[in-house]
């Protein structure tokens, strides 16, 4: 390590120019490097919840359920849960969703049979 420095010292351009040739060829290699981020890159594809992830988004069609739910009160089970005016709610709140450009069906107790 010694003779090196002592050798970068005693050449500074040579040492620079090989510096910036090393940079320019590391760099010129960087847009080839694949990007990837998530947690699929932290723990692996043979990971049961990435497994288990994978084969809810296959039952989805590549899609992602969401669930969306309310409290109804002090008693359970909720004694009004499905009222008239819980299910208007639901009504507006699917009509709110299924607009968006994004999803592609909503399932709620307005719609669907219980």
């Amino acid at each position: 390590m010694h003779r090196l420095t002592e050798i970068t010292l005693d050449n500074p351009k040579t040492a620079a120019a090989i510096l910036l040739l090393v940079t320019l060829v590391l760099a010129a290699g960087a847009p080839r490097v694949p990007i990837e981020y998530g947690t699929r890159v932290l723990v692996g594809e043979d990971h049961p919840a990435i497994q288990a992830l994978d084969e809810v988004v296959a039952n989805f069609s590549g899609g992602l359920p969401i669930e969306i739910g309310w409290a109804c009160g002090e008693g359970l089970p909720c004694s009004n849960a499905l009222d008239a005016n819980s299910i208007a709610v639901a009504a507006k709140l699917t009509a709110k969703l299924e607009a968006m450009p994004d999803v592609r069906k909503v399932r709620s107790p307005s719609n669907s049979a219980l």
